[in-house]
């Protein structure tokens, strides 16, 4: 599977689950693929459904959209945390530092792979989107 066309969205028993996705004949109704390929394995809410960027993080992992990175860019000052957010604004992904407030969106890339890692999501970790 092409990294860059899967996608995650959360089911009603809470898990995540990632594939391709597909819609429903009435257009209300989403699902993911399971690993076998079947098309309606799993239903997932709508609101929740994330594109994969293709890129991975610096420990491997595949980044999604709506998920936070984290880094730090100083090794002089390791407890210096850099947090982003990563959506899909226009006709690309790109992150926005948090707190989002007033910081410019900047065009996700290879280097935000290489110094940031996934620790969340704006689903389920609501409070690292904070300051």
């Amino acid at each position: 599977m092409n990294d860059r066309y899967r996608y995650r969205g959360k089911t009603a028993s809470g898990g995540w689950v990632d594939g391709y996705i597909s819609s429903g004949k009435d257009g209300t109704r989403w699902y993911i693929s399971n690993s076998a390929g079947r098309p309606f394995a799993y239903e997932v809410y709508p609101d929740t459904i994330c594109q994969c960027t293709g890129l991975q993080d610096k420990n491997g992992r595949l980044i999604y959209e709506h998920d936070i990175l984290s880094g730090h860019m100083d090794p002089n000052f390791p407890d210096d945390e850099t947090r982003e957010v990563v959506r899909w604004e226009g006709y690309k992904f790109v992150t926005r530092q948090l707190p989002i407030k007033d910081h410019m969106p900047e065009e996700l890339d290879e280097w935000d792979g290489e110094h940031f890692e996934v620790i969340g999501n704006e689903f389920d970790n609501k409070e690292l989107m904070e300051e």
